[in-house]
This record gives C-alpha cells, structure tokens and sequence, in this order.
C-alpha cells in the first residue's frame, strides 16, 4: 500500500512539476511585417537574417521585411590575452 501511495504521489508531482513551455523570446534584427487586411499588420521581429526574413514572407501579398528598430546586438568587451610564459 506504501508503494502504491508513494507512486501516486511520485505521478502527480511528476504532473505539476514537470517541463513547462518556454517564454524565451528572441529578438532579432529583422523583421517580417504581413498586411492581415483592413489596416491590420502582423509583425515578427525575431528573423536573425534578411534573408530568413524574406523566405518567410515568401509568396505572401503584401508584406516586407526592415531593420528590427529595437534590436541591440549585445557587444562584448574583448578579453584582454595575457602572453604566456614558457617554462624550462
């Protein structure tokens, strides 16, 4: 009966725990606006190439792609090489 009890609740936290969708969103520079009619666009600024950009909106009428205007592309300081030291 232990067991039993034990598994069931190994189940249900298993349930409630388990992996939950990611809300990780990329922001990329470019993007991909589409005319939904009406005066209603559709915008996905997650495209990382004009060229990704352009194969999404491939053979749809009216949409284009431009530069992302909130992407900032994180700039890294570049680490500084220390020379090494030859031991004998």
């Amino acid at each position: 009966m232990k067991r039993l009890v034990l598994a069931a609740g190994m189940l249900l936290a298993a349930a409630l725990l388990g992996a939950q969708p990611s809300f990780a969103r990329y922001e990329g520079p470019w993007c991909a606006h589409m005319s939904l009619g009406r005066g209603f666009v559709d915008n996905r600024c997650d495209m990382r190439s004009f060229a990704m950009c352009r194969a999404e909106i491939a053979g749809i009428p009216g949409a284009w792609c431009n530069h992302n205007p909130y992407f900032y592309a994180s700039v890294e300081e570049p680490r500084s090489r220390k020379a090494k030291r030859r031991v004998r």
